[in-house]
């Protein structure tokens, strides 16, 4: 894991720093995507010592802002320097991870008081693979429609408009993907039973 901290922290660098020596490699065991869910088991692991903590709370949502700021602000530094250029600080860069790190520590220190607050977030998170797989497809579908320059129309080209069609959009997307979702859910149980009853008829 800390080899592959490493070549996160040296990768992200070096887009930003460039060295009179050249590139700086380093060699790591796993691939980021694995990395970063090893790293994820390993919070998950302590989930009882976070639950209920309000200073680990507060500590997890301090990472995610700081953490996004930084990253929003060498990204606008890579971009000043050339608008062409390819690189996006994106989920597998330091500051990405470290802000899933933030954002998942909050939220498994947080103590829900009400049982269906809980069962509600349980239900929406056994359904996040799918969503993540059917998420793209709808901005794509969405898309095609023009309804992302039609909300984006309606919102306003200023920087309020623009956060507002953010959130639409992004709800709007994660509404049909979870419909979605609970939609193959709802199959899978049906053809999971089917199959269970011929097992007891036979």
């Amino acid at each position: 894991m800390i080899m592959s901290g490493i070549t996160v922290v040296l990768g992200d660098i070096q887009k930003i720093v460039s060295f009179d020596w050249g590139i700086i490699t380093w060699y790591s065991v796993t691939p980021i995507s694995i990395f970063i869910v090893i790293l994820g088991y390993e919070i998950y692991q302590k989930r009882r010592i976070l639950y209920g903590n309000r200073k680990m709370f507060l500590c997890g949502i301090v990472l995610y802002l700081t953490a996004h700021v930084l990253l929003t602000f060498f990204q606008l530094v890579l971009y000043k320097r050339d608008y062409t250029i390819g690189h996006v600080f994106s989920w597998d860069s330091t500051f990405a991870i470290l802000g899933a790190v933030g954002l998942t520590i909050s939220v498994l220190s947080i103590d829900f008081k009400s049982g269906r607050l809980e069962k509600i977030i349980c239900y929406v998170g056994k359904n996040t693979f799918y969503i993540y797989l059917i998420h793209f497809l709808v901005i794509k579908k969405l898309d095609s429609f023009g309804f992302g320059k039609w909300l984006l129309l309606k919102s306003g080209n200023e920087a309020v408009g623009e956060v507002i069609y953010t959130f639409c959009y992004i709800t709007v997307v994660f509404a049909i993907s979870l419909i979605i979702s609970s939609m193959i859910e709802m199959v899978k149980f049906i053809i999971r039973n089917i199959k269970n009853k011929k097992i007891e008829v036979e």
